[in-house]
Formats: structure tokens, C-alpha cells, sequence
């Protein structure tokens, strides 16, 4: 990667200046799993030059101080730590951001600080998948999630043929990890994809942010008809009206004179008695 222009080296290092070695230099944020990982980031901005975020947690009796390095064109980076140690209802965090080579040091009247309960945000959903319909048409949507015990879920349904169409939205009322799905709700022969994201239960004591989208799981939807039986009522109940209206206007025409005399002259056999009648008589019907 090319090496950042000169007037913005300049730039930043007279920020700094102005705003003193113990000021943050950007905006920090963070999130956590509550098991083994911070995600933190320069939520205001994206640092021109690479920046270290100063995380310091203080539990009941336990102090953790860890650090990573934000790199442009990111603005965020992941600190791997168990935190299982110091992870409580009342632990508390600060952090701040400052230039890779000076000084660490948090100020917590200019940090950004929060309590770590408060910022707990679950990893994605993973392992989605959609089964065949049902005979009641039903589709059901399950997946697998995260070590965080008690989450609830939204499930994103979109077309994936037609991204104008406004996508449909659930929100799961349990802990369950499957939904059921009607496929009345669908159009039929279409191409769909669906996304779960979860979140910490609202009565938990924990409480953050929904998770990132699962990655979707694609299926296509059933073409009408496509059940025999079905296909064979339908067009019993279908073809039932029109034979019956047929009928009745073939014997209404059949009632009248001149379809009788055509219909005599059509079925009309005539008989050789009528047409060779001397010899009939002579010969007794034997015309050998």
C-alpha cells in the first residue's frame, strides 16, 4: 500500500498537537461478545494514518488493559481476550485512540467509556437453512447461533430476482432458532434468499446492538399446480360448467324442425325394397 501523502502526515501531526498528547484522536466505539472479543472503531471518522485504540476494562477486582491497531482504510480492529475473568454487570471500560509510537495513556474525561454489559453484540447466525414446503405449505427456516444464552432473532426475507420488492421483515418473540414460514406470503416459481440476525433477550441484563446478517440461504419457491391431484380437481371443477352448457345447447338446437330433418337425413339407411322394388317382388329379395 502506498505510503500516505505528505500534507496529510502534516495534518495529522498538528491534530495532535492542538489537541495535546492526552487527548483521543478519534471518536472510540466498541462491542463485545462478552466471551473472547472487542470490536472497537473511530466511529466519528476514518483515521488518514494507522491509529492505536487503548482499551482499559475495570471489574470487581480486575484491572485489563489491551490495545490493537486500526490500519486505513479501516476504521475498526478486533481485540482477541478472554474476558470471562472481568466480564461482570458492573464492569466498566474506557478507551482512546492515539499515533502508533506515543505515549499510552487514557483520560477518562476524554475517552469514550461505557459499561461492557451495555455493548454486547452477538456473533452472526450461521448454518441457515430452509427445508421443502410441507403438505399445509409450510417452509421451515432454522440455524445455529452464538455461546451468548439468551438471544432473540429477526428473520429478512427478500427476492432475490426483484430487488425493488420490499423485503419482509419478522421479529422472533422467543429464544427458538427456527420460524415458520407460509408460502402463501411468497409468489410462486420465484428465487428467494433469507437472513437471520440475532440480539441479547430485552429482560437479560445484558443488552446491545443486533448482529451482523447471517449469510443468506437461497431456495426457490413451488410452481402453481405442481400437485397432481390438485391439477385433476381443478379441472373436474373447471370443465364440469362448460360440458353441463354444451349439453343444453346441443339439445335446445336438437329441438329444433330443421336440425330434426337434418338429423333424420343424416341417420337416414335406405332400404333396397324402396329402390329395386320389381325385383323385390319378382325375386322375393333374392337378387342373386
Amino acid at each position: 500500500m502506498a505510503s500516505p501523502p505528505l500534507f496529510l502526515s502534516l495534518l495529522w501531526g498538528l491534530t495532535l498537537f492542538i489537541g495535546g498528547a492526552a487527548a483521543s484522536v478519534c471518536n472510540v466505539t466498541c462491542t463485545t461478545d462478552y466471551n473472547e472479543k472487542l470490536n472497537c472503531s473511530c466511529s466519528d471518522s476514518v483515521p488518514a494514518l494507522p491509529v492505536i485504540l487503548n482499551v482499559t476494562c475495570r471489574g470487581f477486582d480486575t484491572v485489563l488493559k489491551v490495545s490493537c491497531e486500526i490500519k486505513p482504510p479501516q476504521s475498526w480492529c478486533i481485540i482477541l481476550e478472554d474476558l470471562t475473568y472481568v466480564a461482570s454487570s458492573d464492569t466498566t471500560c474506557a478507551a482512546a485512540a492515539s499515533q502508533p509510537g506515543s505515549e499510552e495513556f487514557v483520560d477518562p474525561s476524554e475517552s469514550s467509556s461505557w459499561v461492557l454489559s451495555s455493548v454486547v453484540k452477538p456473533e452472526p447466525p450461521f448454518d441457515v437453512k430452509v427445508a421443502n414446503a410441507t403438505d399445509s405449505g409450510i417452509y421451515n427456516i432454522t440455524w445455529s447461533g452464538n455461546k451468548i444464552s439468551c438471544v432473540t432473532g429477526r428473520v429478512r426475507i427478500r427476492n432475490a430476482k426483484d430487488p425493488f420488492q420490499d423485503p419482509i421483515y419478522v421479529d422472533l418473540q422467543g429464544s427458538e432458532k427456527y420460524f415458520e414460514l407460509d408460502q402463501e406470503n411468497l409468489q410462486p416459481d420465484a428465487t428467494y434468499i433469507v437472513n437471520i440476525q440475532e440480539k441479547v433477550c430485552p429482560d437479560s441484563y445484558m443488552q446491545g446492538p443486533w448482529s451482523e446478517w447471517s449469510s443468506g440461504a437461497e431456495w426457490r419457491t413451488a410452481t402453481p399446480y405442481t400437485d397432481v391431484k390438485g391439477i385433476n380437481i381443478y379441472w373436474v371443477y373447471f370443465s364440469m360448467p362448460i360440458i353441463l352448457i354444451l349439453a343444453l345447447l346441443l339439445l335446445g338446437y336438437l329441438q329444433k324442425p330443421c336440425w330434426q330433418k337434418k338429423l333424420r337425413m343424416i341417420t337416414y339407411i335406405p332400404r333396397p325394397n324402396e329402390y329395386f322394388k320389381p325385383l323385390y317382388q319378382n325375386y322375393e329379395g333374392n337378387f342373386k
